[in-house]
């Protein structure tokens, strides 16, 4: 038995992008909606309680080499952001970054472990509320496709992180990330264009 929050291979039962090869396992944190009273599910709801509320369950991953962290910038919005987005129907969080890793950047995620869980939420649209849980990638494949269709990648330097145009919560729930091993939460309130209006970020030791 493990304990809540403790470092635990996970075995991946797919599906995975076509022409890929399924990593053997992952070292991945077990959180909270392994234990509690909600989970996600693949169809974007949360299941909390037996019923189903409207927030949407987002993934993204952080992947770090001597280059500095991988990351995309949409076109939809001009902001640079960790490789991810929503999960397809039936996915697990750990499913659906696979995926989204390999669509967007064409490497497979060969050893990963969850690293924090955070809601977003926007003052001018409750509806869009969502909740993300990020993943950093310690072994990947293959290499990186710089043409990708979903926007542009590049290998940012931590150091230029201050002066990237991304979302303000993203730039700090990364920041301490790469500062501390502890597994984060946090709450972002976001306003018009993405201006972070209120955030909380607290994090867990590793057990």
């Amino acid at each position: 038995m493990y304990a809540k929050g403790a470092m635990t291979p996970f075995h991946h039962r797919g599906p995975f992008p076509a022409g890929t090869k399924a990593p053997r396992f992952f070292f991945v944190q077990i959180p909270a909606w392994r234990t509690g009273t909600w989970y996600p599910k693949g169809d974007g709801a949360i299941v909390e309680g037996g019923e189903v509320t409207g927030m949407k369950t987002i993934v993204n991953a952080l992947l770090r080499s001597p280059e500095g962290i991988l990351m995309i910038r949409k076109p939809s919005t001009g902001f640079w952001f960790l490789p991810g987005g929503k999960l397809e129907p039936g996915e697990s969080p750990e499913e659906g970054v696979v995926r989204e890793v390999f669509e967007e950047t064409g490497l497979r995620p060969l050893e990963m472990r969850l690293r924090g869980e955070f809601v977003l939420r926007f003052v001018d649209n409750a509806k869009e509320e969502r909740r993300l849980y990020t993943f950093e990638v310690t072994r990947w494949e293959g290499e990186v496709d710089f043409l990708c269709r979903e926007g542009s990648l590049a290998w940012q330097k931590v150091e230029h992180l201050d002066f990237l145009p991304m979302p303000d919560g993203d730039r700090r729930a990364i920041l301490e990330l790469l500062e501390s091993e502890s597994f984060l939460h946090g709450e972002f309130l976001y306003g018009e264009d993405y201006i972070l209006v209120a955030h909380r970020l607290t994090g867990t030791l590793p057990v």
